[in-house]
């Protein structure tokens, strides 16, 4: 399993944050092996999520001539 890059300490706060934070981990671990694009427009689920990554990323302007997928 890849490591989690952060966690929202408010979550773990008061007599049964264990159990959120229980119930959101459970929920992230039931979606593990779904695909996630990198980036999307319009505040989409995405792997870098917002705005500004979709527009660098989601268009022409990060296209790289010498660049291949495969």
């Amino acid at each position: 399993m890849a490591g989690i890059a952060g966690y929202n300490a408010g979550l773990v706060r008061g007599p049964d944050g264990h159990r959120r934070l229980s119930v959101a981990l459970g929920s992230f671990l039931d979606r593990y092996d779904e695909e996630l694009p990198a980036v999307a427009p319009d505040g989409g689920e995405a792997a870098m999520g917002g705005d500004e990554p979709y527009a660098y990323y989601g268009t022409s302007r990060s296209a790289a001539p010498h660049w291949r997928i495969g």
